[in-house]
């Protein structure tokens, strides 16, 4: 079905978060039911934006051409580890969270 053109941009599904710092079992709770509800609100709007996850810096990108060129153009660079292929693999499979290369291509 086709919905009328009003000329306003659709709003977009965004998980539901929580209000201010999440408690390490706030946390637990919620990324077990969906991991996104984990991000900051900037998270959605940012082109890109790094972010601390223990002693590691992590990107979130959003912007349709530096997602291309990490996850097609220049995707050699961005390895994952074994450790994290292990620990995930057995959950999601082999699929974009745990695959390089070839297999990554395809």
């Amino acid at each position: 079905m086709n919905e009328p053109d009003n000329g306003q941009t659709p709003v977009l599904a965004m998980p539901c978060r929580p209000e201010g710092r999440l408690t390490l079992r706030q946390f637990l709770r919620v990324v077990r039911d969906n991991t996104l509800a984990t991000y900051p609100p900037e998270a959605f709007d940012e082109d890109i934006m790094a972010r601390r996850l223990q002693w590691r810096r992590r990107f979130i990108i959003n912007e349709p051409n530096a997602i291309r060129y990490v996850l097609l153009d220049n995707a050699a660079n961005y390895t994952k580890s074994e450790l994290s292929r292990r620990l995930l693999e057995p959950a999601l499979g082999r699929g974009l969270l745990t695959s390089e290369g070839e297999i990554f291509r395809l």
